[in-house]
């Protein structure tokens, strides 16, 4: 995987809460374009899970519960 995507993996490995493709942005200063395809790519692969908050309209991302309980 490219560079940005273990970033990403590792930042969602260590978050306690679901982020949202501006925090991942934000938090490890990359354009939110690079955030975006990278995070279609970590979902295909199923390293990263789309989540939903109810009343949030934005989707988040984390890591998934069955890669959780491997840790």
């Amino acid at each position: 995987f490219p560079y940005n995507a273990g970033r990403i993996f590792a930042l969602a490995l260590l978050s306690e809460v679901p982020l949202s493709q501006q925090d991942i942005a934000s938090a490890l200063q990359i354009s939110q374009s690079v955030v975006s395809v990278t995070l279609k790519q970590l979902v295909l692969v199923g390293l990263i899970e789309r989540v939903r908050v109810p009343g949030d309209r934005r989707a988040l991302y984390s890591m998934p519960q069955a890669a959780e309980r491997l840790m």
